[in-house]
């Protein structure tokens, strides 16, 4: 589904959402380094095999094939070139079909994460459940998002969870056995995570609970639109803006619209008829439950001043005119916001994760192919072939969020199955 605007959103659940530094964990990230190095180590590595870790070992075929099946992956090869990518890494060499060793030490650092993590799950008598993937998912989808991680939803991002997850499985459609080492080892990473921060996680819940109770912030309005998009309206800031006559093209359309609901037309027949929001077109223009704040600044004022059982007029975004009905007004309890508080508070709580990780590779017996690069003991990284620099810090599927900033929006646009972005809305 594609969702309105997620920029302004409410300030007083921005402040919650302003500490969220980091939400699990970018798995390839050292979070310490040594005063001086004592070299990389020199671990036997056999023929045929491109890392080791303890008694686990991942082939060299299998590094190879699960990196093509990356490199061969259009829509996560846009997410590459996106202006403000979460993941920085180059996947060829410049000029070259080689793989670009940052590349290549990223996926082996996150590896080398997920089985140590793996087999901590293991020792714990933990497992990691659908719930967990799903969760995965999710994040995996908001991180990937054109807009990426937002400032006022409870979890600190711009799309909602279906969304998110639709977003993500996209994605993964175009790896092959590469989905799901990776959607397994952030779900392990979760769960691990959740079990390091222990009893103090429901307290940090509550808090966040409490917090929104008291700013307000738990009422939610339940919203389905039917977009009439101006020209080829795109969240891409390198497309021109729909003209002025694009925009009126698009107002009669929605003046149409509301004519057939004024004539007591079924509303969800007629979005999935003629809705330009593909995504959410399918379910007949549904928005979800979403609080105030949540949408572009026009959009939002008209969701918030109907009753429930209304419908409005044509409401322009940057995408061109919306039909809004709000079917319901509630306010959430706890048991629906505890997931996502959950995750904010596991975003704000990352330490006893960064340090046990330091201390597992500390403690494991790791092992790099030379031709794929080296394990530095004092980095606590697999670094480049024959570099002596400070560790990469990028993960192929970082589950970070960033300091939340405030200067972009999401509006219904015309890309189904993805959230647009675009520039600051108009006053």
């Amino acid at each position: 589904m594609i969702t309105p605007d997620r920029a302004s959103r409410r300030r007083n659940l921005g402040n919650i959402c302003s500490g969220l530094v980091t939400l699990v964990v970018i798995l390839a990230l050292v979070p310490w380094f040594a005063a001086c190095s004592t070299g990389p180590s020199r671990v036997r590595v056999p023929d045929g095999v491109a890392l080791v870790v303890d008694d686990w070992s991942l082939s060299s075929d299998e590094l190879n094939d699960q990196l093509r099946q990356i490199a061969a992956n259009e829509p996560f090869l846009e997410i590459l070139a996106q202006p403000n990518s979460p993941i920085s890494a180059r996947v060829y060499r410049e000029g070259s079909d080689e793989f670009a060793p940052d590349f290549v030490v990223a996926f082996l650092n996150e590896r080398l994460s997920y089985r140590l993590i793996s087999v901590e799950l293991t020792r714990r008598g933990l497992e990691v459940t659908d719930a967990d993937r799903r969760r995965a998912l999710e994040l995996l989808g908001q991180r990937w998002s054109p807009k990426g991680p937002g400032t006022n939803n409870p979890k600190g991002f711009d799309i909602p969870a279906e969304d998110a997850v639709r977003l993500a499985s996209n994605v993964l459609a175009g790896f092959g056995s590469y989905r799901d080492v990776l959607v397994e080892g952030e779900a392990a990473t979760l769960v691990l995570q959740e079990a390091l921060v222990g009893p103090e996680l429901a307290d940090r819940v509550q808090a966040l609970f409490n917090q929104l109770e008291a700013q307000g912030d738990l009422e939610v309005s339940c919203v389905r639109h039917i977009l009439a998009k101006a020209g080829d309206a795109s969240n891409d800031p390198r497309a021109p803006a729909p003209s002025d006559a694009e925009f009126e093209t698009a107002r009669a359309e929605a003046e149409r619209v509301a004519a057939r609901l004024a004539a007591s037309e079924d509303f969800a027949v007629v979005a999935r008829e003629v809705s330009d929001d593909a995504a959410s077109a399918e379910r007949g223009g549904d928005l979800g439950c979403e609080p105030r704040g949540t949408y572009q600044q026009e959009f939002d004022a008209t969701v918030w001043s109907l009753a429930p059982g209304q419908v409005s007029g044509p409401v322009r975004s940057t995408f061109g005119y919306h039909i809004i009905e709000v079917t319901g007004r509630r306010t959430r309890t706890f048991d629906e916001v505890e997931p996502e508080l959950k995750t904010l508070a596991l975003g704000q709580m990352t330490a006893p994760l960064f340090e046990w990780l330091d201390l597992a590779k500390r403690k494991a017996v790791i092992g790099v192919a030379a031709q794929f690069g080296e394990w530095d003991e004092a980095l606590l990284a697999i670094v480049p072939p024959g570099e002596r620099r400070k560790a990469p810090s990028v993960s192929l599927a970082p589950l970070t969020t960033p300091e939340p900033s405030r200067d972009g929006m999401t509006v219904p646009g015309s890309q189904p199955g993805t959230t647009e972005t675009t520039g600051q809305a108009p006053n």
